[in-house]
């Protein structure tokens, strides 16, 4: 079995966290492109819950999987980069293009 956490937050995981928040702030943050990206973030409880109930599973198959654990919704890096500079009260950036070279 192999179990993926993705993204973790929650207590003592502050650092990435806590410089996306500065960047915000600062405004230095940019969105490359105009497709959204997908990041899947899980909170630390309930990452160890999914890990406790695959872990004591008694579901033979089980043992041939591989498990990405993550919270849902699942929301793009822009929705959260908004919704944060909401409540910072920063005003939204947009995006830049991201020119193919072929």
């Amino acid at each position: 079995m192999i179990v993926r956490p993705t993204s973790i937050w929650g207590p003592w995981f502050e650092h990435s966290y806590k410089k996306f928040f500065q960047v915000l702030n600062r405004g230095w943050y940019v969105q490359p492109g105009a497709e959204p990206i997908t990041k899947p973030l899980g909170y630390v409880g309930n990452t160890v819950h999914m890990m406790k109930k695959i872990l004591y599973s008694e579901e033979k198959s089980i043992s041939h999987n591989t498990y990405y654990l993550g919270d849902y919704p699942q929301h793009s890096i822009q929705e959260w980069a908004d919704l944060i500079r909401t409540e910072l009260g920063k005003p939204g950036k947009p995006g830049f293009p991201i020119v193919d070279s072929d």
